[in-house]
Formats: C-alpha cells, sequence, structure tokens
C-alpha cells in the first residue's frame, strides 16, 4: 500500500466522519423542536380531555361552595367526598386534574418542554384552582413534612413555583405578545 492511497483513505475517513458529526448536530435541534412541538400539542389535548375538563369544573365549584378557601386538610378533603356519592365518584376527576399539573410541573423543571407556551395556554386557571390544588401534595406524602418525604403530587409545586415566576418576568414571548396587542390597540385608533 502506497503513502497516496494511505492519505486518500485517511482524508475520506476525515471527510466521512466530519459529515457524520455535522448531520447529528443539525439533527438534533430538530429533534428539540419535534419533541417541544409534540408535546404542546399533547398539553393542548390533554387540557381538554374530558375528565380534566371536569375536574376544571369541580375545582371552581370546590371554590364556590368554600368562598374560595378549597380543600387546605385531608379531613376537610374527606369530608367533603364522603357528603354524598356523587362527590364520592366525582373525587377522580380533582386526582387527574391534579396529576395532569404535576406531570407538566416535572416536564417544565426537567425542561422537557417549552413552559413559556404551556403558562400562555393554560397557566391562568392553574392560578384560579391553586387553592383547591395546593394541599395535594400533602395529602399522600409518605412521611410528613420533612425533607425527605416523597411528595406524591410535588410537581404542583415546581408547575407554581415557575409560573410565578414566570408570570413576574419579561419572558420573551410575553413580551411580543403584549407589544403586538399594543400595536393592534394602536393601529384601531
Amino acid at each position: 500500500m502506497s503513502i497516496d492511497s494511505i492519505v486518500v483513505a485517511v482524508c475520506t475517513l476525515l471527510v466521512v466522519v466530519t459529515i457524520i458529526i455535522v448531520a447529528v448536530l443539525l439533527a438534533r435541534p430538530l429533534r428539540a423542536y419535534r419533541k417541544e412541538s409534540l408535546s404542546l400539542w399533547e398539553v393542548t389535548m390533554g387540557y381538554n380531555q374530558e375528565n380534566i375538563h371536569k375536574g376544571r369544573e369541580l375545582s371552581n365549584r370546590i371554590l364556590a361552595e368554600t368562598n374560595s378557601v378549597g380543600l387546605p386538610t385531608f379531613q376537610a378533603y374527606t369530608a367533603y367526598f364522603s357528603a354524598d356519592l356523587a362527590r364520592a365518584e366525582e373525587k377522580r376527576y380533582l386526582h387527574d386534574l391534579v396529576s395532569y399539573y404535576h406531570h407538566l410541573g416535572l416536564l417544565i423543571w426537567k425542561g422537557d418542554i417549552d413552559a413559556e407556551s404551556v403558562f400562555l395556554l393554560i397557566g391562568p386557571g392553574f392560578l384560579d384552582r391553586w387553592n383547591v390544588i395546593k394541599p395535594f401534595g400533602t395529602f399522600y406524602a409518605s412521611s410528613g413534612d420533612t425533607p425527605e418525604a416523597y411528595i406524591h403530587y410535588g410537581g404542583i409545586y415546581l408547575f407554581y413555583d415557575a409560573y410565578k415566576n414566570w408570570k413576574t418576568s419579561t419572558a420573551p414571548l410575553q413580551h411580543a405578545i403584549r407589544a403586538a396587542y399594543r400595536k393592534s390597540t394602536q393601529e384601531v385608533s
């Protein structure tokens, strides 16, 4: 084997490796965009599922019946849902809603979904229902209120914290929407 053929082989190998590296680097943003797009679609579809919708209605009813106090303790929660059979059957809708927010909180915390878009889609309704949702983590904690406790619905607190931080920020999408609104109202006058 001559030196020329070795040089050609090495150069060919370097070109192939370079093409593979470039292809992998270019594919990463595309995969990330696709993942976020699908996740946002799934967020919207999940929010509109019948069980989540019923959970939203139930949480609003609980707030109305409790003068916006919600169900602050497990005892209040148990008393509310054991009052009659119809309420006992509805309890699962509230659990579905809390579980939905829990999963979103985990996805946002991990950075697996575009938080700002999620907040624009469903955030305000979450805050409206916070007094009903907030105590759920304590209802099912494994070892009480200690740092070691496993909080079954802990993602709701991650969602709440991220939403409150976002709400007070000037996030790019939120800023763009406000600017577009101001522009559209100026053009009307």
